[in-house]
């Protein structure tokens, strides 16, 4: 793993044998911190050429609606047309946290998404030749 950001609130991390990009949310990040972190992670699907978003939000705590409204009008559009072909969620127990990938989703219902409790099956499933587009 290639670490591009290593942070009390999240670590930004690329697999580039299996071109997967991972945010890792340690904890609440305030909407700098948040924007910051997506952003490492756009340009390293840009620079790398990756296929594959993680995000764990097991620890990610409640997004703000401008940082929601931001990721699914401006970051989601452009890591689709980037390449990004496919996205795994770690997710949260935070109902909050939930609602908003729920949002996401709603609004590319042809995305390829997928839903785990772990990690582990996350990068297992990101990493299957089956699910490359």
């Amino acid at each position: 793993m290639n670490i591009l950001l290593d942070e009390n609130y999240a670590r930004v991390q690329v697999d580039g044998e299996h071109r997967i990009v991972e945010i890792i949310w340690k904890k609440f990040a305030m909407s700098k911190q948040y924007r910051d972190a997506i952003e490492v992670a756009y340009e390293a699907v840009t620079k790398y050429d990756l296929t594959g978003w993680l995000s764990d939000m097991t620890q990610a705590g409640v997004v703000a609606m401008q940082d929601q409204n931001w990721v699914i009008e401006d970051i989601v559009p452009k890591c689709i047309a980037a390449g990004i072909a496919k996205t795994a969620v770690v997710d949260s127990k935070d109902i909050f946290s939930k609602k908003y990938v729920e949002s996401i989703e709603a609004a590319y219902p042809n995305a390829t998404a997928e839903h785990f409790k772990d990690i582990t099956s996350a990068r297992k499933w990101l990493k299957q030749e089956s699910v490359l587009k």
